[in-house]
């Protein structure tokens, strides 16, 4: 039989709290005392390999952080100013609608956008077009096709190898026919 343990209902008694309250409990309950879990011994380099493991996700979780949230937001800024003029042989243009993430808008909208496609400059895309007028857009562009002047940002053009492993393309910020 277990020893006797000492009476925590007087007033001036203190109980223990957490994890050692519970143990009481159950012990008080059932008359068997719970196994003690002994606190794991490491050895240096069992130490110095989580502190490693601890470090490197750190990293990852801030270089993720600044890749996906710093850069884009960096980039449209860098973009809003300085823009990159191209003359593009304008094959196509289409109506796009689909649901997606928009950063400055909320947390998901429907983006309307215009798609050019292009002989020499790839593929290129008009957002921010109103949603009653980007097939009226998209019309007008196809209807008409030749050579533009199409300006886009820098950093967007920049890394357009980028823009296709993601499966979009940069940007138009204006555009006009080359007559």
């Amino acid at each position: 039989m277990p020893a006797p343990r000492p009476d925590h209902s007087s007033p001036s008694a203190v109980p223990p709290r957490g994890e050692r309250q519970a143990s009481l409990d159950h012990e008080r309950l059932t008359g068997v005392a719970p196994p003690q879990r002994k606190r794991e011994q490491l050895t240096p380099r069992q130490r110095t390999a989580r502190r490693v493991v601890s470090v490197v996700t750190l990293v990852v979780l801030v270089g993720s952080g600044v890749l996906f949230g710093l850069v884009p937001f960096a980039s449209s800024v860098h973009d809003s100013t300085h823009r990159t003029t191209l003359t593009c042989d304008v094959q196509s243009a289409r109506g796009s609608e689909r649901s997606g993430h928009r950063p400055r808008r909320g947390a998901s909208s429907w983006d309307r956008a215009v798609v050019v496609e292009t002989r020499d400059c790839g593929q290129l895309v008009l957002r921010g077009v109103d949603s009653d007028d980007y097939l009226d857009v998209a019309a007008d562009i196809d209807a008409r096709p030749g050579e533009y002047r199409i300006e886009v940002g820098e950093s967007e053009w920049a890394l357009r190898g980028l823009w296709r492993f993601f499966r979009s393309s940069p940007g138009i910020a204006s555009y006009e026919r080359v007559e």
